[in-house]
């Protein structure tokens, strides 16, 4: 049987991955009302701090009934709240999580996201015992593709007008990675 581990804080040479906080919303409000950064997003932009701050208190409140592990990215050098990362949905029987993320455009195009995502993954495998991470996008969100194939996911389906999008369809991707081809490319290296 898989015991839930406890809520991380995960450390990388940039970033502090670790859970959400209520001193959090107006850096989150400021990345989550950005319409370049909702523009491919599976969630509503913000259209309040209030709206921030309602997220946040529902993840404290998962953090401690079920282990939710979608997480806040603080910027070390800046001591910034600049995005979430983490699992979405964990099915601790088949032993798989959709993996999911959302970035401050002042912090685009560094490699941050694939630093955070690998974070993330080497806690699912380890600690959460995952055998499969799944992901979705927005089929025309080039740079979580982007992301994803970095991080080595298989572009595993589409899923034709499968999110609504203001007052359109769109489709969208389902990508698969899973433990045993990580550890393979890891061994590799």
């Amino acid at each position: 049987m898989l015991v839930n581990p406890a809520v991380p804080t995960l450390q990388t040479e940039r970033l502090i991955i670790r859970p959400w906080q209520r001193s959090d919303a107006n850096d989150m409000f400021q990345y989550a009302s950005d319409l370049e950064v909702t523009r491919y997003a599976m969630w509503p932009a913000h259209s309040s701090v209030e709206e921030s701050i309602r997220d946040i208190s529902d993840a404290i409140s998962r953090y401690e009934a079920d282990s939710w592990m979608y997480l806040g990215i603080e910027h070390r050098a800046d001591r910034k709240f600049i995005g979430s990362v983490g699992y979405v949905g964990w099915n601790r029987t088949d032993r798989r999580a959709e993996l999911a993320f959302a970035l401050n455009r002042s912090y685009w195009n560094r490699g941050i996201m694939t630093e955070a995502c690998r974070a993330v993954l080497q806690f699912g495998w380890i600690e959460m015992q995952l055998h499969r991470v799944e992901a979705k996008c927005i089929a025309t969100n080039l740079a979580s593709i982007a992301i994803l194939t970095k991080l080595g996911f298989t572009r595993e389906g589409l899923r034709k007008e499968a999110a609504r999008m203001d007052q359109s369809f769109v489709d969208v991707l389902e990508w698969g990675l899973l433990r045993s081809k990580t550890a393979r490319d890891l061994a590799a290296e």
